[in-house]
């Protein structure tokens, strides 16, 4: 186990001890679900920073500017906590932000898995770049990805989920989390030539869309 995941852990444990989450349901949580918190795999960032916030329950590692893993536990109106957790995923081709929801019983401490299409809005990438510059530039490149990189018929969605993946950012403080895009800077030189400032574009100029967690329904909602 690396220094980062035992720290992780360590953390929990003590959040646990001052009331925001049953001591056990969190080891069970970090000892039995492998997934929660994985080692760093070659090539990744690896956190130099560690914030830990026991008062708000939330903690993070981060490296320079570019959050690796964070988590923060929401309450519910009957008592139970849902633990969110998002972790920086390499995957050998892009950097993704992975988000994973648990539902914490306020009566015998068991842990259950909360599936993202449960807790979290529909959000389409698209949603993302309504309105912005993006899908005028996007159009540009289109024509000459079909067939080479992409499908021959590809659309314009096909070429925003290369491009993009959506992350959540987990708040240290409020009940709102953040969906934003995260980039894959991944399009075959040798196929296609994209402009520097296109591409400062393509990087930059997507929508952050606030979503408010409803206590009562336990789940987030688009604002």
């Amino acid at each position: 186990m690396d220094i980062a995941r035992k720290t992780f852990i360590i953390i929990i444990l003590l959040v646990s001890s001052l009331g925001l989450c049953a001591q056990l349901t969190i080891v069970e949580c970090l000892n039995m679900k492998d997934t929660l918190v994985k080692a760093y795999q070659e090539g990744e960032f690896m956190a130099n920073d560690t914030l830990v916030d026991l008062k708000n329950g939330y903690y993070s590692e981060s490296s320079e500017d570019k959050l690796v893993r964070h988590a923060t536990i929401f309450n519910n109106s009957d008592g139970t906590k849902i633990l969110a957790i998002s972790v920086c995923i390499w995957d050998f081709v892009c950097f993704n932000y992975e988000s994973n929801f648990y539902l914490i019983s306020n009566e015998d401490n068991s842990l259950i898995v909360v599936e993202n299409e449960n807790i979290l809005p529909h959000i389409n990438i698209s949603d993302f770049v309504v309105g912005t510059s993006i899908e005028e530039i996007l159009k540009k490149y289109l024509p000459e990805l079909r067939g080479v990189y992409l499908d021959s018929k590809a659309t314009m969605d096909d070429l925003l989920s290369e491009l993009y993946d959506i992350k959540y950012i987990l708040p240290r403080k409020g009940v709102s989390i953040k969906a934003t895009l995260s980039v894959c800077d991944y399009i075959p030189l040798n196929e296609i030539s994209i402009d520097d400032q296109d591409w400062k574009v393509l990087e930059r100029d997507f929508l952050t869309l606030k979503l408010p967690y409803d206590k009562r329904s336990g789940k987030f909602r688009l604002k």
